[in-house]
């Protein structure tokens, strides 16, 4: 009969739902399995689209079939409409939800629940949004004045030097031209070009990072709670992470330059105040790394906190 051929129907678009959703499931499972590994997720792209692919074709082959056996199934106008409306709403949903999960929220989604926030649930709006944020933002504002200062000072001690702090220390032989740079890990130096592009680039980079921090608290000025998407101030204050870890990372190499010298180059670096300025340095880079984990939007498990010995 009609109805029975309509419940076979149905239940075949089901299917296809249901395949989707186990698919997406696996697919989200495998992204957080390999994000604590720290390994890129290619096994789960593989599975996400296999979802896609089942949400979209189960659509389509239920609002098309329905076409078909419109008058098998005895359907009406309001009927196909109704059943266009049943395959399309899935797809719009999964779809938001995707680009959540690639953490790229529509911004209509945003302004949705900017407009809602306070209907929302007490944890739910904690979440996603950072209430009064220029009293967590403009801390950290000014302590990357700070570590701006510093890194300006060690460049043109660079440049003015020639190679680091003090004058104890020999520039090494110059880069070979044709071999590939040298990545530097805690205690390896660069040579002197290098090392005053790599200072320079890193000191634009954080200068852009400023600016944007900047503007986020300005948009929060504007608002009655004065709040901001937790989305927004997480994307800067990770950015402004990642360019603090490169900051230590190159303190500690100066530093490691210091202790493995003969001990009249310490004694001079000693003299000279250098492990003094560098020691400063290396705790406010670490104190403002402290600052943005305190805040709490920030993930508290995540590979951008980087533990220093």
């Amino acid at each position: 009969s009609a109805w029975n051929l309509r419940l076979s129907h149905e239940n075949l678009f089901l299917s296809w739902g249901r395949n989707a959703i186990i698919s997406t499931v696996a697919g989200v499972a495998l992204v957080q399995y390999r994000k604590g590994e720290g390994r890129p997720p290619l096994a789960a792209i593989g599975l996400l689209t296999m979802g896609a692919a089942y949400m979209l074709t189960g659509s389509t082959a239920y609002i098309l079939t329905s076409f078909f056996l419109r008058h098998t199934m005895n359907l009406n106008t309001r009927d196909l409409l109704w059943i266009s409306l049943q395959a399309t709403w899935p797809c719009a949903i999964w779809g938001v939800s995707f680009a959540c999960l690639m953490d790229e929220e529509p911004e209509w989604l945003m302004g949705i629940l900017r407009g809602s926030r306070d209907f929302l649930p007490a944890a739910l709006h904690a979440q996603l949004f950072l209430t009064d944020a220029p009293v967590h933002l403009a801390p950290i504002r000014k302590i990357t004045d700070v570590v701006m200062h510093h890194e300006q000072v060690r460049l043109r001690a660079l440049a003015f030097t020639g190679y680091g702090f003090g004058t104890m220390r020999a520039a090494p032989a110059p880069h070979p031209v044709g071999t590939p740079p040298v990545r530097r890990s805690s205690g390896q130096k660069l040579p002197q070009m290098d090392e005053m592009a790599e200072r320079r680039a890193r000191m634009q980079h954080l200068s852009k990072i400023q600016v944007a921090l900047d503007e986020v608290i300005a948009r929060a000025e504007e608002e009655p709670d004065r709040s901001v998407s937790a989305i927004e101030a997480v994307s800067v204050l990770t950015d402004l992470l990642h360019a603090i870890n490169n900051i230590e990372v190159s303190i500690e190499a100066d530093i490691a330059t210091i202790y493995d010298s003969h001990v009249w180059g310490r004694w001079l670096a000693f003299a000279c105040r250098e492990e003094k300025a560098l020691a400063d340095a290396l705790e406010n880079v670490r104190y403002l790394r402290r600052r943005i984990m305190s805040i709490s939007i920030m993930p508290k498990r995540s590979s951008i906190r980087r533990d220093s010995s």
